[in-house]
């Protein structure tokens, strides 16, 4: 997903609506990441950060109790 987001800009950190597709032959194997690309740091600009936070909560976005943070 990082690759996605990367590939459309630096303005973008989220992607909204996403699907991942893996595949799988033998000797080969891919994934493939659909989704629309958005820039938080441009929705907060228009909503502003208490309009973005309640945003959030209405797309169920991260779920706080299923979350699983990875950190290299």
């Amino acid at each position: 997903m990082d690759e996605a987001l990367e590939a459309v800009g630096p303005d973008h950190d989220m992607l909204v609506d996403g699907v991942v597709r893996y595949t799988s032959y033998p000797f080969v194997s891919g994934v493939t990441v659909e989704g629309t690309a958005a820039g938080t740091r441009a929705m907060k600009a228009r909503m502003g950060e208490a309009g973005f936070q309640e945003w959030l909560k209405g797309q169920d976005v991260l779920r706080e109790e299923t979350a699983v943070v990875i950190k290299e």
